[in-house]
């Protein structure tokens, strides 16, 4: 199933699909993780819009699936076009660890703190890679 379909927009009175910059449709889903475990972030749970993390006895590093999964998933997606999702850490004492994933750059913070909420913007650069901005 393609997870990037684009909505129709207006622009100077005509319907057109929109792209980069249109704003922010989305009605995201929340996925807890409530290992105790490092942890691959799947991208069902990527393309659900919320992330959150539950359940921790220490610091734990949460890597994000491939891009080739990413892509695959957000297979409408132009080189250029983004994706936002939420990183929310519930831990209370712990510190997530931010992973890439194969075919992934991370650019910004690279830790989600402890009761703290994280955006990952994910950008396509490529047929298959993506640069997440953590902010």
């Amino acid at each position: 199933m393609n997870r990037f379909n684009r909505p129709a927009v207006w622009q100077a009175n005509m319907p057109q699909k929109a792209g980069a910059g249109d704003g922010f449709l989305a009605m995201p889903k929340r996925t807890n993780n409530a290992t105790d475990a490092n942890f691959t972030i799947p991208v069902s749970t990527i393309v659900s819009g919320i992330y959150s993390r539950s359940g921790t006895n220490t610091s734990r590093t949460d890597t994000f699936d491939t891009a080739a999964n990413i892509a695959a998933a957000l297979e409408g997606m132009n080189i250029g076009d983004t994706y936002l999702m939420a990183l929310v850490n519930l831990t209370g004492t712990n510190a997530i660890t931010l992973g890439a994933g194969a075919g992934n750059t991370l650019a910004g913070f690279t830790t989600v703190p402890a009761n703290t909420t994280r955006w990952a913007l994910f950008e396509k650069t490529a047929a298959e890679a993506f640069t997440i901005f953590i902010f």
